[in-house]
C-alpha cells in the first residue's frame, strides 16, 4: 500500500515519553499515514507500550541498532509513504499541522521544513527553521523534528549517517542542500518538542559539539568560523552560576519572558487558545 506520509518513530528506553508520542500519531493518523516504530531492544518498559498500541502501528520491530539514524534508515527502508517524517519518542505532532502541510507542499519539493514548539522552564516557544540555508555551514538552521523529506531522494542524496550519535541531521541536511536538493522553508507548527530530552541537550560537549566541529571540517568551513561557533555553543550550555541564578530569579518573578520579548524580537510565545488548538495541554 501506498502513503502520502510515513512517520518513523526511533525509540530506545524511553518509557516515560514514548505514549505520548504514539497518542499524538494516533489523533492524526488517516489512511494516508504510515505509522512506524523502531526499537533499539529496550529493556525498560517500552516494548510493552508499544505493544498495547501495535494494532495502529503499521511497522515495528525491536532489536539492537546503531543508534538514532541507524534506527531512522531501517524505518525508510521499510516505509511506503511518499515523504518520511521523523518524529523521536518524547516529541509530539500538533493537531491539524500534517493536513495543512499537506495542502501546500508541491511535487518539487525534496525538503519541507517548519516550526517547532519548544517547551522549556519559560513556557512555550516557536522556534522556525530559518531562510538562510548557508547558515547549515555553521549550525544545524532547520528543525529536524519538523522536517518532511522526499522518500525517493534517499536514493539520490544519501541515507543518515549512522556515524553520528547527535548531529546527523545537520550532516544530512547540509549535504542534501549542497548536492542540489529543493527546500521549502514554511513558518508552519508541525512538532513539540520537550527539553531536555534529546542526547544532544543533556550533554553537549560529549557528543554534539565534537561532531559539529567535525561536519564543518567535513565541508570546509574555517577553523575560525569552528571556534567562533562551539564557543557560542559552550556559553549557552554552560553559562556561569551567576547567569543561572539571575535567570531563574527572573523566570520566578515572571520578568524573564517580557524581557526577552524586548531583547529578541524575533522571540514568539504561543498563546493559550494555540496550544489548544494544536492539542496541547499547556499553561
Amino acid at each position: 500500500k501506498e502513503y502520502w506520509i510515513t512517520i518513523i518513530t526511533p525509540v530506545y528506553n524511553a518509557e516515560e515519553y514514548i505514549e505520548k508520542t504514539i497518542d499524538s500519531v494516533i489523533k492524526s493518523k488517516t489512511e494516508g499515514i504510515e505509522y512506524i516504530v523502531i526499537d533499539g531492544q529496550s529493556d525498560d518498559m517500552t516494548r510493552d507500550i508499544i505493544e498495547k498500541h501495535r494494532t495502529v502501528i503499521d511497522y515495528y520491530v525491536s532489536e539492537k541498532d546503531n543508534g538514532i539514524y541507524d534506527a531512522l534508515n531501517k524505518g525508510i527502508l521499510n516505509a511506503h509513504g511518499k515523504y518520511i517524517m521523523m518524529l523521536a519518542a518524547g516529541d509530539y505532532l500538533l493537531d491539524g499541522a500534517l493536513t495543512t502541510v499537506r495542502d501546500i507542499i508541491s511535487d518539487d519539493i525534496d525538503v519541507f521544513c517548519g516550526t517547532i514548539i519548544h517547551h522549556s522552564d519559560i513556557g512555550y516557544q516557536y522556534i522556525p527553521s530559518e531562510m538562510e540555508l548557508e547558515k547549515l555551514y555553521l549550525y544545524c538552521s532547520l528543525r529536524h523534528p519538523a522536517s518532511i523529506f522526499k522518500k525517493q531522494q534517499f536514493e539520490k542524496y544519501g541515507y543518515y549517517s549512522p556515524e553520528y550519535k547527535c548531529a546527523g541531521d545537520r550532516e544530512i541536511f547540509l549535504r542534501w542542500y549542497k548536492l542540489g536538493a529543493k527546500f521549502k522553508i514554511e513558518n508552519i507548527p508541525i512538532t513539540l518538542f520537550e527539553s531536555g530530552n534529546g542526547i544532544s541537550t543533556a550533554n553537549p560537549a560529549k557528543h554534539l559539539i565534537p561532531e559539529d566541529v567535525k561536519i564543518s571540517r567535513l565541508y570546509n568551513v574555517s577553523d575560525e568560523m569552528i571556534a567562533g561557533q562551539k564557543k557560542r555553543v559552550m556559553s549557552d550550555a554552560f553559562p556561569p552560576l551567576w547567569k543561572k541564578v539571575i535567570r531563574k530569579i527572573l523566570i520566578n518573578t515572571k520578568v524573564y519572558r517580557p524581557l526577552m520579548k524586548i531583547s529578541k524580537r524575533n522571540t514568539r510565545f504561543v498563546k493559550k487558545d494555540d496550544l489548544i488548538r494544536y492539542g496541547i495541554q499547556g499553561e
